[in-house]
């Protein structure tokens, strides 16, 4: 059974790669592995052929593996030692030739076999034995000379390989110098021979499982146990062996009641040592074997979270790089973003940032049609070599339907353990989502970026216009306040000439009259127009001067009162004038105070009903500021009009109010000048039911409400 797995091993193997010479190599380790247990079969049956030929056939063996494994430490689990390779094929041919000579041309080796009721099938063995058992460890040190060479400038899933090696050879090592050596020289007692079959058979499972690297199933854990309680059966096996055959040479054949005793109590101290002799062995299993294991659903819904919650490049790169070395256990990671171009954009890279990644002149080896690159599987070529100088295990192009997106590069595992199965499924699963998210976050950096360019040079060019508005509107003011300048003389010329023929209007016809009481008032209202004009280029261009002072407000609306009284009279409107008579001072400049009271006043008659009202009334808010109210029952604003009120040359007519005149600019006047006085201006109208017009100044008295000036 043992020659047929070992036969079936070594085909498996062989037809994974039938062009590589370890796969070769391999299969004929598995055949004389296989013809050696078939010899020692058919050994154990002397009625078949003779005893001696089948003894002879498998030692022949074993000098066949003995020289195999030489020559495997130089192509396993990479080629190395080329020039070595020439004396090992010396050597080995020497030794080959020596041992068959012996083992076949002479009785040097073997004597005899035998058969006697004590312990079975029995081979006498001559001095040449010893030639096979020096010179054999002389060639297997050689071998583990090389894979500890190899061993400290392997890869990781080099090392790996090389670490599962070491554990079939130690199980082959410690089982064949037991059973093949101490036991037949020390005891003369041969018929453990039968027993060393489990050791290659172990040794030759190790061997494939390091060359097909996993990629059947991820047993690790099972392989750690069985590798462990298996090593644990051999120790306490050879133990019992040895105490078993030194209490019977001690006692004789016939095992008296001590020699019982003693083989009870030996059992007791084996239960009872068992535990602490099994935790000591699976210890040193465990550096062999990464017991780490993950849940891949747990990876992909981790994973599917990280790029569905963020749309920023940094972020997500950091959190995928993050979840890949805390479940797969990668030495190193980091993504490579190309642009449009295909030249590296942007690099992310894990914590270490003085490991040795990819050149950016060696990416297009890796742009090619293909899935994942996977060092182990790959021949040898300038793609490997460059992975072998990154020490990268993996790298992995991400592409879309629209372009190429950048790379994914994996070192090997923190454990020196090899990619399993699970793990490459999981990166074929996760790659083109990985893709397909940095391509959205590209897009999404790419809008980002672009907006910002573009609110810059929204800011830059709305600045320009900044700028050249204010040039316009500050050579407008200019124009403005020149042109207000030269038509005042004019204006005050006519002004004058115009009073001046008034006082002599009684020699005037009626129609005169009437004519020339036209001119006065088109007169009054063009100097009403060059005053606003000039009011308000002052003000925007800052050379409006007030100067406040304590004014007493009841005697300054008085005044207003009076001047617009008559206008009021002749259209039976009623002004009542209800003042807050303690506290009537504020901080204003006297002389724009009353314009402000005048025009407020008269736009409260002009656009008044006729038999209407007025109040004047004040109040103070804020126990800081008294607010003057001038409310008229008139036509009001409509609503939709109400936020142009304070705008320049603002009219707002209806059939009533349309023959009123006015030059648009007095509420904007009036709300400049009560603002320069620091104070507010407010309104509040309703349609056909009249408005209210308010506004608040500074009191001069503050003492009187008890805060202090």
């Amino acid at each position: 059974m043992i020659g047929v797995l070992n036969l079936l091993l070594g085909l498996f193997v062989l037809i994974r790669n039938p062009k590589k010479a370890v796969n070769k190599v391999f299969f004929l380790l598995a055949v004389c592995f296989s013809f050696w247990s078939f010899s020692l079969y058919f050994y154990s049956f002397t009625d078949i052929l003779i005893g001696s030929l089948w003894i002879r056939l498998t030692y022949s063996m074993v000098i066949l593996i003995v020289v195999l494994i030489l020559y495997f430490s130089f192509i396993f689990p990479f080629e190395s030692f080329r020039k070595a390779r020439i004396l090992a094929w010396l050597i080995g041919l020497f030794y080959l030739g020596v041992s068959f000579w012996l083992l076949f041309f002479t009785d040097l080796w073997v004597v005899e076999v035998v058969t006697n009721s004590a312990n079975g099938i029995q081979t006498i063995l001559g001095p040449g034995y010893l030639w096979w058992v020096i010179m054999g460890w002389v060639i297997w040190g050689w071998a583990i000379i090389n894979f500890v060479i190899k061993l400290r400038s392997a890869d990781p899933y080099s090392k790996s390989q090389i670490n599962y090696f070491w554990v079939g050879f130690l199980f082959f090592s410690i089982s064949s110098t037991i059973l093949d050596v101490i036991i037949p020289l020390v005891f003369h007692d041969t018929s453990y021979f039968l027993h060393s079959v489990y050791g290659n058979l172990f040794f030759s499972g190790a061997i494939a499982y390091a060359i097909i690297k996993h990629r059947l199933m991820d047993v690790r854990l099972i392989v750690a146990r069985s590798v462990a309680y298996v090593l644990l059966l051999v120790v306490l096996y050879a133990a019992y062996s040895l105490a078993i055959i030194t209490s019977s040479r001690f006692f004789g054949v016939v095992l008296p009641i001590e020699h019982r005793v003693l083989i009870i109590m030996l059992g007791l101290i084996v239960v009872f040592s068992f535990n602490t002799i099994r935790k000591i062995i699976e210890k040193l299993t465990n550096k062999f074997f990464y017991k780490d294991q993950y849940d891949s659903e747990e990876v992909l819904d981790r994973l599917s979270n990280i790029m569905a919650s963020t749309i920023n490049l940094d972020n997500m790169t950091e959190g995928i790089i993050n979840v890949l070395i805390n479940s797969i256990h990668v030495s190193k990671a980091a993504f490579y973003i190309l642009n449009e171009n295909k030249k590296i954009s942007r690099v992310y890279k894990d914590g270490g940032s003085d490991y040795q990644y990819l050149y950016e002149n060696q990416m297009p080896l890796f742009r090619v049609e293909k899935g994942i690159f996977i060092f182990d599987e790959m021949g040898e070529g300038e793609q490997k070599d460059v992975m072998r100088q990154s020490n990268l295990s993996i790298v992995a192009p991400l592409t879309t339907k629209e372009r190429d997106v950048g790379f994914l590069v994996l070192g090997g595992k923190g454990s020196g353990d090899i990619y399993f199965d699970k793990d490459i499924k999981l990166l074929e699963i996760t790659i083109p989502q990985f893709a397909v998210a940095i391509q959205n976050a590209q897009n999404y950096l790419e809008i980002q970026l672009f907006s910002k360019t573009l609110k810059t040079k929204i800011e830059e060019r709305t600045h320009e216009l900044k700028l050249a508005q204010e040039r316009e509107l500050e050579l407008k003011n200019q124009f403005v306040f020149i042109a207000t300048h030269d038509l005042r003389t004019p204006v005050v010329a006519i002004d004058g000439y115009v009073k001046l023929i008034n006082q002599g209007t009684d020699k005037f016809s009626d129609e005169t009259q009437e004519n020339f009481s036209a001119i006065l008032e088109s007169s009054k209202r063009l100097n009403q127009l060059v005053e606003d004009l000039l009011q308000v280029a002052r003000g925007e261009s800052g050379t409006l001067e007030v100067e406040t002072e304590s004014v007493d407000i009841i005697p300054a609306l008085k005044t207003s009162i009076t001047r617009v009284g008559l206008m009021a009279k002749e259209k039976g409107i009623e002004i009542e004038f209800k003042p807050d008579r303690i506290h009537s001072k504020v901080f204003a400049d006297e002389a724009r105070l009353n314009e402000v009271f005048e025009n407020l006043l008269s736009n409260a008659v002009k656009f008044n009903k006729d038999g209407g009202k007025i109040v004047v009334t004040s109040e103070v808010v804020g126990n800081s500021e008294l607010q003057i109210n001038i409310s008229d029952t008139g036509y009001g604003i409509p609503h939709e009009k109400q936020k142009q009120i304070f705008s320049k040359f603002f009219k707002h007519r209806n059939d009533k109010t349309r023959g009123v005149g006015g030059t648009g600019l007095g509420l904007f006047v009036v709300k400049m000048l009560v603002n320069k006085m620091n104070g507010q201006m407010s309104f509040t109208s309703e349609k056909n039911k009249g408005s209210t017009f308010s506004f608040t100044l500074p009191l001069a008295q503050k003492h009187q409400l008890g805060v202090k000036s």
